[in-house]
């Protein structure tokens, strides 16, 4: 399981590394939106 891991890491980071610094603004602008979006859900999940 931990050498799975590993290997995943591994060609998450050859595939960003290849990408470029254009996959990486594209990666924090993905995070960014994401963090938005489940930060709306539980507000108004515990909030209504």
């Amino acid at each position: 399981m931990y050498f799975a891991f590993l290997d995943i890491t591994d060609s998450v980071t050859l595939f960003m590394e290849r990408g470029g610094p254009v996959l990486n603004i594209i990666a924090m602008l993905l995070l960014v939106k994401w963090s938005l979006v489940f930060r709306e859900n539980l507000v108004y999940k515990y909030h209504p």
